[in-house]
């Protein structure tokens, strides 16, 4: 199944997308994540800079809250999903995203591990 990267303002890792990807899970039933409602604003309207930050933006988001809401903690690990856009800017901001992880309060212990833990959870 293909899905948005939000529901309104609820990321993925709300009560109810995560009882859709374990149903997901549990069927065997691959999901694709691609965004489809990006920011916009006068900066973003130029040079296609919607789909050429925004999207990727979005897409990394998307990952973001699947580990640091602990999602991936709360899923089977049979759960095949794949983000758009090669994962976004995620793997470029790994380190630092470990680095909150470790040493920043409001990022510390929402997930049950480090984001490098995750890594083999996904596909872009």
């Amino acid at each position: 199944v293909e899905i948005g990267n939000h529901v309104g303002d609820l990321d993925l890792d709300s009560e109810g997308v995560v009882t859709f990807l374990q149903h997901c899970a549990s069927l065997d039933v691959p999901v694709f994540v691609h965004p489809w409602d990006m920011a916009s604003s006068p900066r973003l309207d130029r040079w296609m800079a919607q789909w050429l930050t925004a999207m990727p933006a979005e897409t990394h988001l998307s990952i973001l809250a699947l580990i640091l809401g602990g999602v991936f903690d709360r899923i089977d690990d049979s759960l095949k999903i794949c983000f758009a856009h090669g994962g976004g800017s995620f793997a470029f901001w790994l380190g630092r995203m470990e680095n909150a992880w470790h040493g920043r309060n409001d990022v510390i212990g929402t997930s049950e591990f480090p984001p490098s833990h995750y890594l083999g959870r996904f596909y872009v």
